[in-house]
């Protein structure tokens, strides 16, 4: 009788396992998603002096994917814009020395009871 409950426990926590490994690797792969995009839409912007087509477009991606995008874009004279939809997105900019580009998204793993949000902050120069 004992090896019946031992190998039910045992079966037990392995399915336990399994379960919160399945659902980290999954919280892990979005991760790494989030962090691709931060990436091309940094690599993006600086590449195109920072075109307000390209903004436009960064922010549908993000809109695709299920993220929140927002760039804060420092000007030349001191002054600094803050996009954080496509619809805040200005007709013409000024001359752009740097761009803070900030992208969040929801982390979630039901199964241990972790619900937070991811934030990514990097720089365009």
């Amino acid at each position: 009788m004992s090896q019946i409950i031992k190998a039910f426990t045992g079966i037990f926590m392995v399915l336990f396992l399994m379960a919160t490994s399945m659902e980290i690797l999954g919280a892990f792969v979005q991760t790494l998603q989030v962090q691709n995009l931060h990436g091309q839409v940094i690599d993006e912007l600086e590449n195109s002096d920072y075109s307000i087509a390209v903004l436009e477009e960064a922010f549908q991606i993000a809109k695709n994917h299920g993220v929140t995008l927002e760039v804060l874009l420092y000007l030349e004279d001191g002054s600094f814009m803050r996009c954080d939809s496509q619809s805040t997105v200005p007709a013409s900019l000024g001359h752009v020395e740097m761009a803070e580009v900030a992208v969040s998204c929801p982390i979630q793993i039901p199964f241990v009871g972790l619900d937070k949000r991811h934030r990514l902050v990097g720089y365009a120069r």
